[in-house]
């Protein structure tokens, strides 16, 4: 039996009806690949932006703390100074107990350069101030 040899009809019916299954298996390869995609949406939503959104305010704290070093060091009086001082402690604290990863890098790079950190913060700028404020 050819497909000559069928009525127009039938033949009409079964190209109908393979569109039929052909567009039916279409739309179900199609929802199939949409609940993939919002499982991917989901991982972004759950996973990524919580940590991109961390990740700037980890940024913001750490912006925070080079400020107030700079501020310290660039201050004009003592009074001045110890509030920057105080503001960069300040900051740092808000820095390290929100972030344990950053708070232990944090403290390891704070305590291998102490000796820097009290050089630069401390002593240059009370001698500036003290050489300022004599004369």
């Amino acid at each position: 039996m050819t497909l000559t040899n069928i009525k127009i009809g039938t033949r009409l019916a079964i190209g109908f009806a393979t569109l039929l299954v052909l567009l039916l298996a279409l739309g179900a390869a199609a929802l199939w690949q949409m609940s993939r995609v919002y499982e991917g949406t989901l991982e972004l939503g759950n996973n990524w932006l919580p940590s991109v959104q961390a990740a700037g305010n980890m940024q913001a704290y750490v912006n925070n703390v080079r400020r107030t070093a700079l501020l310290a060091l660039l201050a004009n009086g003592p009074q001045e100074f110890q509030a920057q001082r105080a503001a960069h402690n300040e900051a740092i604290t808000m820095l390290t107990p929100n972030w344990p990863i950053t708070r232990s890098w944090f403290l390891r790079q704070r305590s291998s350069r102490s000796t820097i950190n009290s050089k630069a913060l401390g002593q240059p700028t009370a001698e500036r101030i003290q050489k300022s404020s004599t004369s």
